[in-house]
C-alpha cells in the first residue's frame, strides 16, 4: 500500500476521491456503488499513515491551485472539503499524539507548517480571484461549509503551534484579513465577506477547540489550552475590536437582511469572546462595544437575540453592582426592550423576559442588600451615594414595567422566564414586611403597591386555555401544568404573608364566577377551585386548623358544598372539587346534611358511576381517603354505601380499573370494620360482600374464558384475588366470628392460584393476600398456607422471588417457632428454586455486569431467609427429617455467604446465622447431639480459621464501615464459643494463636477477653501485628 501510495498522482487522488463520493463519471459511465465502495477502502487504507496521506493531500491542493481558481464548481469544492478534513484529522492526531511525546512522530513540523502555508496560500488566492472577477463574471463564493473546515484546520493549528510554537504571531496574521474591507464596492463585497467569514470561524474555532471538553485531553493539553486562553485574553481587545469594528458590523445591521447569516456569526463569536475583555475595554468610547449591542438589540428577531445574550455575559462578566448599573444606564436597554412587540418573534419574546429576569433578580437582591445593611446600622444611606440608589430604584420600576408586559403574555415560555423574577419581588416583600415591622422608613419602591397587581395577573395565568385537554401524559400538557405549579408556588408565598389579603383576593374571584356553578367557564372554575385547594398550604398548621373551623374560609368550603359544582360538565373541575370536599373533610364531620350531599355526589352518576375514567377513578380513590377521614361518623350511611358500592361494582366491574376496585373494596372494609357497627351487622355486611364476590371467583376459574385468554382474564382474577386484600384492611383484630367468615375466603383464594399458577400476577396478588390474611387470620392460617407455599415456589421466576422470599419472612416473624410444621417442606425447593434461577457465567466462565447482580440478589434471598429463620427461633425446622439430610449443604451455602460474597451486609447476615444456631444449640438435648458435635467442629475447624483469614487478609479494609460490621460479628461469635464451649475455645484459639505470628502480649490479651468487645480489640491488634511482620 505504502508504496502505490507514494506513486500516486495528485490527479489519480483527485479521481479516487470522487469515485468514492460518487461524483464525476467513470471511463465507462456513470460511477457504481461497487466502484464508490473500492475507491472508500482505498482512502481508508491511505489515512492509516497520516504522513503520506497529508503530503499527497498537500501535493492535491496545490495541484488544484494550479487549476482555474477563478471558477469553482462541485467538483472543486468536494476535493478541496476532502483535503481539508484529511488536514484536519493529521492535527488532530498530532494534537492527541503529542500528549504522548510523539507528536512530531504522527506529523513533522515542517509538514504541519506546509499545512498551514498551503491553506492560507489557497485561501489567499481565492480572495484575490474574487477582488478581480465580480461573481456575475465567473468567480463563485466560497460556500460556508467549506469557510467553516478551513476555519477548524487553522483552528487545530493554531491549538498547536499557539503561543510558543512556530505561529506566535497567529491572529495578528488573521487579523490581516480585515485590514482591507469594503462592503460598499459591489466589486469587493464577496471578497471582503469572505474575509470576515474566515476570521469570525477561525475564531468561532478556536474557542471550541479550547474549551471542548474530549476524553482523551491529557494533562498537557489542558495547559496548552490555559497558556492560548491567557496569551488571548492579553490580545482579546484588539481581537474583539477588529471583530466589531473591522469587520463593518455597524454596516451589516444596515442590510441586515442580506447579511443576517454572517452578522449571526459575528454575534455568535463576539458572545464567546466578551466575556473575557477587560472591564475598561467594556465600557470604553472608542472600542464602542456597547454601541454595537444597543445597535444589535434594536435591530430585532435573531440579530436582537444575541445580541442580548452578549449583554447577559457582560453583565455576568462583573460582581460590581456599581459597573452593572453603569451598563444599564449606558445602554438604556430598558427603554429599547418594552418596545419591541413580543409577538413578533417568539424566539426573541424568551430572551427579552429571561434578561428582564436576570437583571430585575439582580437588583432586588442588591437593593434589599442595601436597607438590611441600612437598617442594621441604622444609618439613612450609608456609604451609598443617593444617586446610586435613586438608579437602582428607577432601573427597578423600569424592569417592573417590562415584567408586567412579559408576565401577562400569552405564552408560557414568555411568562415562565419572568416567573423567578415575581419569586424574588415576592422575597422582597417579606423583608420589607420585617423591616416595617421594626419601625424602619418605607422603602421608596414598595413591592406591597405592586401586590395586587401581580395576583390579578397570575390568577389570569392559571386559568388554562380553553382548549386544554388535561392529559399529563402529553409533554406539551405537562409543560402547562409545571409552569402552573411554579405560579402556584409564588401564590402560596404571598399567602404566607398577606394570608388575609389572599383570602379576600380568592372569595372576589368565586364570587364573580356565574352562577349556578355548573354554568361557569372551566378554566376560570378551574383556577378559582385551585387557589382554594392550596389556600391552607400557605399557613402554619395552627392557622390552617383555625381557617377551617371557623372564619369566611370556612363559610367558602361551605358554599361550595352548597352549590352544584359536582354538576359541571368537565371532569377536571368534579375531581378537583371532590380533593376539595376531602382535604377539608372536617367541616363535613360536623354536618351530616353536607356529608351525606358528598357522599351521594361521590358515589352517583358525577363520581365513581361518572362516564369519564379519571372522573371514576379520582372518585374512588377520594371517597376511600373520605371514609377513613370521617370514620364512625359515617355508621348512619354504611347500609346505603356498602349496598350502592356492592351493585355498582357489579353492574361497572369492566369500565372500572383495577385500582379503583381495590379502592371500593377497600372503602367496603372499612365501612364495615372502622365505624363501631354491632358484630352482628358486621357478619351481616361482611358476608353479604364476600359471597358475591366469592362467587365470581368461582365462576371465573370455572369458565373457558381463562384458559382461551389468559392474559386479559388472569389481570382479572389477579383485581378478584386482591379485592380481598382490601376488603380485609377494614379489620386489624377481628374477633373469632369475623375471622371465620374470611377464613371462608381462603379456598377459594387457594383454587384461584391453581387454576392459573404461571400467571406472574396471580401469584404476587396472592402473595399481597396472604401477607394480609397472616395479619387478619393469625395463627388460623398456619396450616392453610401450606399448599399455597408450595405452587408459589415451584412457579416463581426471578420477578417475583422476591415477594416468595418476604412472604416466608413474615411468616417466621410473626409466628416463629411455630412456623417450624408450615414452612417444613418449603425450605429446601426454596433454596433449590433460588439456585434454579440463578443466572449462569458462559462457556468462558464469565458473566455480564447486570447478570452478576442479579445472582447476588438471588443468593441474598436465600442468605436472609435462613438468617429469618434462625433469629425468630424457627430452628428445629433445618433439622426436621426431609431437612436434615440438606444440614450440610445448608451450612456449607451460608459460609460461602460469610466469606466470599462482596456485599458485607449479605456477610454479615451469614455470621449472624451461625451466631444464632451456635446459641441455639449449646442447651444439651436443643438438638441432635451427633448434630451438635458435627455443627461444632464445623465451626472451629472450617469456619472460624477461615472467617479470621479473610480478617487478616492485607486487602481487608477495616476503614470501611461495612467491613468493621463483620469483624464486630466475628467476635461476638467468638464470645458465645467462649461462653457456651468453654474447652472447644481454648483448644481453637491456642492453634489459631500459636501459628498467627502475632505477638505475645496479644496472644496474653486473647486468653483474658471475656466480652466481644475485648475480642474485636484482640483481633485488630492481632492483624496488626501480623501486618507488621509481612512489612
Amino acid at each position: 500500500m505504502q508504496s502505490s501510495s507514494s506513486c500516486l498522482s495528485p490527479q489519480d487522488l483527485q479521481q479516487v476521491i470522487l469515485t468514492a463520493g460518487m461524483i464525476g463519471s467513470s471511463t465507462n459511465g456513470s460511477i457504481s456503488a461497487d466502484q464508490a465502495k473500492v475507491a472508500s477502502k482505498y482512502l481508508d487504507a491511505l489515512r492509516s499513515n497520516p504522513v503520506i496521506y497529508v503530503t499527497k493531500c498537500l501535493e492535491l491542493l496545490k495541484y488544484r491551485m494550479d487549476q482555474n481558481v477563478g471558477s469553482r464548481d462541485e467538483v472543486d469544492n468536494h476535493v478541496v472539503f476532502f483535503i481539508l478534513s484529511s488536514f484536519q484529522i493529521g492535527l488532530t492526531k498530532a494534537s492527541i499524539a503529542e500528549n504522548n511525546y510523539d507528536r512530531d512522530r504522527v506529523l513533522a513540523p515542517n509538514i504541519r507548517e506546509d499545512i498551514r502555508n498551503g491553506v492560507l496560500t489557497y485561501l489567499n488566492q481565492y480572495i484575490v480571484a474574487l477582488e478581480q472577477f465580480s461573481t456575475n463574471n465567473g468567480a463563485s463564493v466560497m460556500p460556508p461549509f467549506l469557510q467553516t473546515k478551513l476555519a477548524v484546520v487553522l483552528a487545530k493549528y493554531i491549538h498547536l503551534e499557539y503561543p510558543n510554537g512556530s505561529w506566535p504571531g497567529a491572529f495578528e496574521h488573521l487579523m490581516e484579513l480585515l485590514s482591507k474591507i469594503d462592503l460598499q464596492d459591489e466589486r469587493q463585497r464577496a471578497a471582503s465577506l469572505l474575509k470576515i467569514g474566515i476570521f469570525v470561524r477561525t475564531l468561532d474555532a478556536v474557542s471550541d477547540e479550547i474549551i471542548m471538553f474530549r476524553s482523551e485531553r491529557g494533562k498537557e493539553e489542558v495547559n496548552r489550552n490555559v497558556l492560548i486562553k491567557n496569551s488571548l485574553k492579553s490580545n482579546n481587545s484588539l481581537i474583539l475590536q477588529k471583530l466589531l469594528g473591522s469587520s463593518g458590523l455597524m454596516m451589516l445591521l444596515e442590510k441586515v437582511e442580506r447579511h443576517k447569516d454572517i452578522v449571526i456569526l459575528i454575534l455568535s463569536t463576539m458572545k464567546r469572546y466578551i466575556g473575557w475583555v477587560d472591564w475598561s475595554i467594556v465600557v470604553s468610547q472608542e472600542h464602542n462595544i456597547l454601541h454595537h449591542i444597543a445597535a444589535c438589540i434594536r435591530a430585532g428577531t435573531q440579530i436582537a437575540v444575541l445580541g442580548l445574550e452578549c449583554f447577559l455575559e457582560l453583565m455576568d462578566r462583573t460582581t460590581d453592582m456599581e459597573q452593572k448599573i453603569f451598563l444599564l444606564t449606558r445602554l438604556n436597554i430598558f427603554s429599547t426592550l418594552p418596545s419591541i412587540d413580543l409577538d413578533e418573534d417568539i424566539d426573541l419574546s424568551i430572551k427579552i423576559a429571561e434578561v428582564d429576569a436576570a437583571v430585575g433578580i439582580e437588583l432586588l437582591i442588591y437593593y434589599d442588600e442595601v436597607l438590611d445593611e441600612q437598617h442594621m446600622s441604622s444609618k439613612t444611606n450609608m456609604d451609598l451615594p443617593d444617586s446610586l440608589l435613586g438608579a437602582v430604584e428607577s432601573l427597578l420600576n423600569q424592569t417592573l414595567q417590562l415584567f408586567w408586559k412579559c408576565f401577562a403574555y400569552d405564552d408560557i415560555d414568555v411568562t415562565g422566564a419572568v416567573i423567578p423574577f415575581a419569586q424574588r419581588l415576592v422575597n422582597t416583600l417579606g423583608k420589607q414586611m420585617e423591616r416595617s415591622n421594626e419601625n424602619c422608613t418605607k422603602p421608596t419602591f414598595n413591592v406591597l403597591e405592586h401586590i395586587p397587581n401581580l395576583v390579578s395577573i397570575m390568577y389570569k395565568q392559571l386559568c388554562y386555555p380553553n382548549d386544554f385537554r388535561f392529559d399529563y401524559t402529553d409533554e406539551d400538557d405537562a409543560e402547562e401544568e409545571m409552569f402552573r405549579s411554579n405560579l402556584r408556588k409564588v401564590n402560596k408565598k404571598i399567602t404566607q404573608l398577606l394570608p388575609n389579603e389572599s383570602l379576600q383576593y380568592l372569595c372576589n374571584v368565586l364570587s364573580n364566577l356565574p352562577m349556578p356553578l355548573s354554568s361557569a367557564t372551566t378554566c376560570e372554575l378551574e383556577a378559582s377551585l385551585r387557589l382554594v385547594f392550596h389556600y391552607c398550604e400557605g399557613l402554619s398548621a395552627k392557622d390552617a386548623s383555625s381557617a377551617v373551623e371557623a372564619g369566611p374560609f370556612r363559610q367558602v368550603i361551605i358554599a361550595l358544598h352548597q352549590s352544584n359544582v359536582f354538576e359541571h360538565h368537565h371532569f377536571e373541575v368534579i375531581a378537583l372539587y371532590y380533593d376539595i370536599a376531602v382535604r377539608y373533610a372536617s367541616i363535613l364531620r360536623s354536618d351530616s346534611n353536607l356529608l351525606s350531599k358528598v357522599l351521594s355526589a361521590m358515589s352517583g352518576s358525577q363520581g365513581i358511576q361518572h362516564s369519564h375514567p379519571r372522573v371514576r377513578s379520582r372518585s374512588c380513590y377520594l371517597l376511600l381517603k373520605l371514609v377513613k377521614e370521617m370514620g364512625p361518623v359515617l355508621r348512619p350511611f354504611v347500609v346505603t354505601a356498602v349496598g350502592g358500592i356492592k351493585e355498582m361494582i357489579s353492574r361497572q366491574q369492566t369500565e372500572l380499573q383495577s385500582g379503583d376496585i381495590l379502592n371500593l373494596f377497600e372503602t367496603m372494609g372499612i365501612l364495615i370494620g372502622k365505624t363501631q357497627l354491632s358484630l352482628s351487622d358486621q357478619k351481616e355486611y361482611l358476608i353479604a360482600v364476600i359471597t358475591p364476590h366469592v362467587s365470581s371467583i368461582n365462576d371465573l376459574i370455572s369458565s373457558s374464558e381463562l384458559i382461551r385468554d389468559p392474559e386479559t382474564f388472569g389481570e382479572v382474577l389477579a383485581t378478584l384475588i386482591a379485592a380481598i386484600s382490601s376488603l380485609s384492611k377494614g379489620f386489624s383484630k377481628p374477633c373469632a366470628e369475623i375471622k371465620s367468615i374470611m377464613m371462608e375466603t381462603v379456598p377459594i383464594l387457594l383454587a384461584a392460584l391453581k387454576a392459573l399458577p404461571s400467571d406472574e400476577r396471580v401469584r404476587v396478588k396472592t402473595i399481597v393476600t396472604l401477607h394480609r390474611m397472616i395479619l387478619v387470620l393469625g395463627h388460623d392460617i398456619l396450616n392453610p398456607i401450606t399448599p399455597f407455599l408450595q405452587i408459589l415456589i415451584f412457579h416463581c421466576s426471578y420477578n417475583d422471588i422476591t415477594d416468595v422470599t418476604q412472604l416466608l419472612n413474615q411468616l417466621c416473624s410473626k409466628f416463629k417457632s411455630s412456623v417450624v410444621q408450615t414452612i417444613n417442606a418449603a425450605v429446601i425447593p426454596f433454596l433449590q428454586k433460588c439456585h434454579s434461577i440463578i443466572p449462569e457465567k458462559d462457556n468462558n466462565n464469565e458473566i455480564a455486569p447486570h447478570l452478576d447482580t442479579e445472582q447476588l440478589l438471588v443468593r441474598k434471598l436465600g442468605f436472609v431467609f435462613l438468617q429469618h429463620i434462625v433469629s425468630k427461633k424457627a430452628t428445629k425446622v433445618l433439622v426436621s427429617e426431609i431437612n436434615k439430610p440438606n444440614l450440610e449443604n445448608v451450612l456449607a451455602e451460608m459460609k460461602y455467604g460469610a466469606l466470599e460474597v462482596v456485599d458485607p451486609s449479605i456477610r454479615k447476615s451469614c455470621i449472624l446465622f451461625f451466631k444464632g444456631l451456635l446459641d441455639q444449640w449449646s442447651e444439651v438435648g436443643s438438638v441432635d447431639d451427633i448434630i451438635r458435635t458435627g455443627f461444632l467442629g464445623f465451626i472451629t475447624s472450617s469456619l472460624l480459621p477461615d472467617l479470621l483469614k479473610g480478617v487478616m487478609d492485607p486487602n481487608f479494609d477495616v476503614s470501611d464501615a461495612m467491613n468493621i460490621r463483620v469483624v464486630v460479628q466475628t467476635s461476638k461469635l467468638l464470645e458465645i464459643l467462649q461462653a457456651q464451649y468453654h474447652s472447644p475455645y481454648n483448644h481453637f484459639m491456642g492453634n489459631f494463636l500459636q501459628n498467627s505470628g502475632c505477638a505475645a502480649s496479644t496472644a496474653t490479651a486473647f486468653s483474658s477477653a471475656s466480652t466481644s468487645a475485648d475480642i474485636e480489640k484482640c483481633l485488630l491488634q492481632m492483624r496488626e501485628d501480623i501486618l507488621k511482620n509481612i512489612r
